[in-house]
């Protein structure tokens, strides 16, 4: 059940992916990172995608198919929508948390062009941790990132859809357990991956914290997210599924929109890609409702 992690850059995977599909590859380079964009970047609606990885691992190709598999979904239903890959600096080169900045920085060059009601962020694992950190951000500052400004007081984001958030640390959770050894993510890897965040991390930021570890901030930091529609998927077999439950509840208790928590009995972490990297051909829950999601999506 082991997964080797990917290897190169997340840049090159979404050039590679692209080349093999016959897909026009186009890059949009920042300092210290880039967005490799499906689809135009003139689009109305824009889906900002933060990549799982731990923040030390690239993107796999499993990432970049799946999501060019959905764009070309909502392009067959007439949708004028991109997706925008954001292929963020990778500890220990690039010390945490200028992951943070960098999305609040991709943030704010699309809002130049679109509204903040035409942009979506996703993503899967740590990524989903970013975009879950973005929103907290919004009303309660991380330390050291510029804060996140929206056009106006009422700004939110169209909708969040994350899987399996989840950083490298190992907590007291039931699922954190029962789980180790169903899950393809294990213990020591997870170890790993936080050694490394910490060893390069800037100084002064304190590890964990909310915005890494989203089930350590306050309940009332869920009140007033800047954002629409909320969903969130967890599995019933991942080691973070307890930490995602709780979340998602916090969140339903406390956010003024449609909130979706899903649970898929049997599935791992990051299940929609895990299941292509290993050749799962029949879908399940978890699959079928992201799926589901662009099939749905309405620019």
């Amino acid at each position: 059940m082991n997964v080797a992690p990917p290897t190169g850059d997340t840049e090159e995977t979404y050039k590679k992916v692209l080349a093999e599909n016959e897909f026009p590859v186009d890059v949009e380079k920042f300092d210290g990172y880039s967005l490799g964009w499906i689809g135009p970047r003139t689009a109305k609606a824009v889906i900002l995608y933060m990549h799982g990885g731990g923040l030390t691992e690239p993107a796999f190709d499993a990432h970049i198919q799946f999501l060019l598999n959905g764009w070309k979904v909502m392009k067959a239903n007439d949708q004028d929508v991109s997706i925008a890959v954001l292929a963020y600096g990778l500890a220990p080169k690039t010390p945490y948390p200028v992951q943070n900045r960098q999305v609040v920085a991709t943030i704010h060059h699309l809002l130049k062009s679109r509204p903040a009601e035409d942009i979506v962020l996703s993503g899967d694992s740590v990524g989903a941790m970013l975009t879950l950190s973005t929103l907290l951000h919004h009303k309660h500052p991380m330390p050291t990132v510029p804060a996140l400004i929206l056009p106006t007081p009422t700004s939110r984001f169209r909708e969040i859809f994350v899987v399996s958030p989840g950083s490298g640390f190992i907590t007291d959770t039931k699922s954190m357990q029962e789980n180790h050894g169903k899950d393809f993510v294990t213990h020591d890897r997870m170890t790993l991956g936080k050694e490394i965040l910490e060893a390069s991390k800037e100084p002064g930021i304190d590890f964990p914290n909310p915005w890494i570890l989203s089930v350590s901030a306050e309940e009332t930091w869920w009140k007033d997210l800047p954002v629409g529609k909320v969903t969130i998927t967890t599995g019933g077999d991942e080691l973070w599924r307890d930490e995602n439950l709780t979340v998602g509840e916090r969140i339903k208790k406390y956010h003024d929109r449609e909130v979706t928590v899903h649970c898929g009995e049997g599935e791992v972490h990051c299940g929609p890609f895990f299941d292509m990297m290993t050749g799962v051909t029949e879908d399940k829950a978890g699959t079928k409702l992201f799926k589901k999601w662009f099939q749905d999506f309405k620019a």
